[in-house]
């Protein structure tokens, strides 16, 4: 599969609240990161499974694509994801190699880049 399918199925499982699918679009050692600090959020299948395993339980966790770009092996998305944060994230940008999620950065709309506390 070519990396947008590999992002769409991944939100397909995503939003049917599908653990087992949603971590086999995945590779072992993929990182979840939430910007604009690269703060991670979670690494391997085995903490991303447990973060959005406790997600999942959200009845009202969804998310929906309304623009997507591909440029290589990066997917962006302008996804309104619901759900994972008090405020919506609002832009995802996927890293894929070999057919698997490898990194993900995770954006909330409006966000305003700082220095971060230890700069």
């Amino acid at each position: 599969m070519n990396p947008a399918e590999i992002v769409n199925a991944q939100l397909v499982a995503f939003n049917a609240h599908d653990m087992d699918s949603f971590a086999a679009t995945y590779a072992d050692g993929a990182c979840v990161y939430r910007m604009p600090h690269a703060k991670l959020v979670c690494r391997g299948k085995a903490q991303l499974i447990e973060n959005y395993g406790r997600a999942f339980k959200n009845e009202g966790l969804h998310a929906e694509v309304p623009a997507r770009l591909v440029i290589g092996n990066k997917v962006i998305d302008h996804e309104k994801t619901w759900g994972l944060t008090p405020e919506p994230l609002e832009f995802v940008v996927y890293e894929v190699h070999e057919s698997l999620i490898h990194a993900v950065w995770l954006y909330q709309a409006d966000q305003l880049s700082a220095p971060p506390a230890d700069a």
